[in-house]
């Protein structure tokens, strides 16, 4: 890695070296900003999830899907879909969607990181709880899935 710039957000790769490792950290984070005059962030250039559930590619899918849905609009109208009232509406609505399943996902990995007694007895019975709710676990399901 660079050494230069140690104050840049992400790490920037400045060389690889032969035999050499590198890590990323795994978790939350998103960019204040997804969009830009005719730029547009998209998936992992736009936020970090962790693995636990899977839901990084889901989350790029959406943005790709919402994007398109509105260059569609914008094109449908005779509009420039580069403007930036067009994509601070994608970034508006990708930022509401995506922050919320990041929340969720990082609690549950909070939440099932920690074996203090209490947490884990709540833990217990609030999967049971979500188990027995055919209602519930499909409205968690849908929202995986959105």
């Amino acid at each position: 890695m660079s050494t230069k710039g140690a104050n840049m957000l992400p790490p920037s790769v400045g060389e690889v070296q032969e035999g050499s490792r590198a890590t990323f950290p795994l978790g939350f984070g998103h960019s204040s900003y997804y969009v830009n005059r005719r730029c547009v962030l998209i998936g992992d250039a736009a936020h970090r999830i962790h693995p636990l559930a899977g839901q990084g590619l889901n989350l790029g899918i959406g943005d790709i899907d919402t994007l398109q849905r509105l260059v569609d609009k914008s094109v449908g109208l005779g509009a420039d879909y580069g403007f930036l009232s067009v994509l601070q509406e994608y970034e508006t609505e990708r930022q509401r969607q995506n922050l919320a399943i990041q929340t969720g996902v990082d609690l549950l990995h909070r939440l099932y990181s920690t074996q203090f007694p209490p947490v884990v007895a709540l833990r217990t019975l609030g999967l049971s709880f979500v188990n027995s709710s055919d209602m519930l676990k499909k409205f968690i399901m849908s929202q995986a899935a959105a």
